[in-house]
């Protein structure tokens, strides 16, 4: 009998994923999205509140999926505050309007960025490749019952 089974990516992700957004809806949709998904995912509107909830809980988080353009403190600003003090969480930046100056402005604090709309789907993609050990190859494994066969 042979049967197969994939190793799941996000089994080598055990940390929370802050979605932060000041759009409530869309960062309810990001955060269920993600637990429907496998992973611990925490919503925030308020990116000042999401960096000190980050700051004082920084060994559980591990990545920081934030929209760009917010009140008080943007995207890149936050990504910028976060970087300064934990280089390795990881950061993906959206945003419909910023395109051109994410790509002209120092990419050093981002790890990705995506243009909205994006599609879930999409975005899942992207997490998982930026999460994903770069050395770590997942594929299929196939397992056969040979109980009876001499290895």
């Amino acid at each position: 009998m042979v049967t197969s089974q994939r190793i799941s990516k996000k089994s080598y992700f055990s940390k929370k994923i802050a979605v932060v957004d000041d759009e409530s809806d869309i960062a309810q949709m990001f955060t269920e999205a993600l637990k429907s998904n496998g992973y611990k995912a925490k919503a925030f509107t308020d990116p000042i509140v999401a960096f000190d909830q980050i700051c004082s809980d920084h060994s559980s988080y591990g990545l920081v999926l934030s929209d760009v353009r917010m009140p008080t403190l943007s995207g890149i600003e936050l990504a910028t505050k976060l970087r300064e003090k934990y280089k390795e969480i990881k950061i993906i930046l959206m945003s419909a309007y910023e395109t051109e100056y994410i790509r002209i402005s120092n990419m050093k604090n981002i790890d990705y960025f995506v243009s909205k709309p994006a599609h879930i789907e999409k975005v899942l993609g992207i997490i998982e490749n930026v999460i994903l050990p770069q050395n770590l190859k997942i594929e299929e494994i196939r397992t056969t019952n040979y109980s009876h066969r001499r290895l």
